[in-house]
Formats: structure tokens, C-alpha cells, sequence
């Protein structure tokens, strides 16, 4: 399936307790997806 209006991606960032969830703003969407990788630690 094909989505109506194209979405494009502005901004990637990891977050959760683990670091382990991507967040993906777009154009007029927010997704989540949960992955095997975790992000950098913050100082």
C-alpha cells in the first residue's frame, strides 16, 4: 500500500529508558519503532 501524500523525514533520534526506540518525525507523522541497536549515552 501506497500512502496519498509522500512523507518526508526531518529528524531521527533514539530515546527511551534503554535507548533502544527510534523516533522518526515526517513531514505530518511521528513514528516509533523499537530496534536492536541503542543510541549514544549523554554525559
Amino acid at each position: 500500500m501506497q500512502p496519498l501524500e509522500p512523507n518526508t523525514v526531518a529528524n531521527l533520534a533514539f530515546g527511551g529508558p534503554k535507548r533502544n526506540r527510534l523516533f522518526i518525525a515526517a513531514t505530518r507523522s511521528l513514528y516509533s519503532v523499537y530496534v536492536a541497536a541503542t543510541g549514544a549515552q549523554t554525559p
